[in-house]
């Protein structure tokens, strides 16, 4: 029941995401992890594995829960995004609409 409920509150925040605040749901954790290396806060060996950890479940997250608030893909293609550069073939619904 919880999971439903979080999974719709989720879903309803992607719908009426406009672009921008989608742009900043993507750049700002990128642009933190950048500037914590730029001023030695983390050791490169921690900025591998969260440059890691951005690209291979962050970064696709994002992208499907987008693809999922504007009715794109079905719950059950969520998997998906996970498959490298499956995302493409919406990139224009994605970033420009």
């Amino acid at each position: 029941m919880l999971r439903q409920v979080g999974f719709y509150l989720t879903q309803h925040l992607f719908t009426t995401m406009k672009t921008l605040p989608f742009y900043l749901l993507i750049f700002t954790p990128l642009l933190a992890i950048v500037l914590l290396v730029k001023f030695e806060l983390i050791t490169p060996v921690a900025f591998v594995v969260s440059l890691g950890i951005y690209i291979i479940l962050y970064y696709p997250g994002i992208i499907g829960l987008r693809l999922l608030g504007k009715h794109i893909i079905t719950r059950r293609e969520f998997g998906k995004v996970y498959i490298p550069l499956w995302y493409i073939k919406h990139f224009n619904d994605l970033f420009f609409n």
